[in-house]
């Protein structure tokens, strides 16, 4: 039923929209090099006026995506700024800046930040997604540490060891 679905839906798209598809699915499969090389193909090809607007947006949001994967986040930045050009998601300028904190000095990132009211609110809103994160593997570490001294004292307690 599932390969039914996917032909289902492959069958009505355009042949970019195709492409497009093979190379999500090229990067959800952690194939990480050939999906930047399909979507590149896709962006470097002859454009499709009868796609939306935001297609090629999505295509270049990917690539940043792709590139970010290898660490490559000089160039995730170029595409995801390309994105927010296009589409004017927020969700595409988070992960342009994520991109440039990245790879930038303390100084360049500042510069880039003072370009724009919008770039430092949103880099404050990033900031706190990233303490959020850091303070939940925090206490997921403590957590695991907690368990394994749990553990020992058992095995400890039983004369296992």
């Amino acid at each position: 039923q599932q390969i039914q679905d996917v032909l289902d839906k492959l069958k009505n798209q355009k042949t970019i929209e195709k492409q497009k598809y093979k190379a999500d699915n090229l990067l959800d499969n952690g194939s990480v090099k050939s999906a930047i090389m399909a979507y590149q193909e896709i962006l470097h090809g002859e454009q499709d006026e009868s796609v939306e607007g935001k297609f090629y947006g999505r295509v270049y949001a990917n690539l940043g995506a792709a590139y970010g994967r290898m660490f490559l986040y000089e160039e995730a930045a170029k595409m995801y700024e390309a994105a927010y050009q296009i589409c004017e998601e927020r969700s595409m300028l988070k992960a342009y800046l994520y991109a440039c904190r990245s790879y930038m000095n303390g100084e360049e990132y500042m510069k880039l930040l003072h370009k724009s009211q919008m770039y430092q609110d949103m880099d404050l809103e990033l900031s706190k997604e990233v303490e959020e994160i850091a303070g939940s593997i925090q206490v997921l570490q403590y957590e695991d540490t907690l368990n394994h001294w749990k553990n020992q004292y058992r095995r400890i307690s039983t004369g296992e060891i």
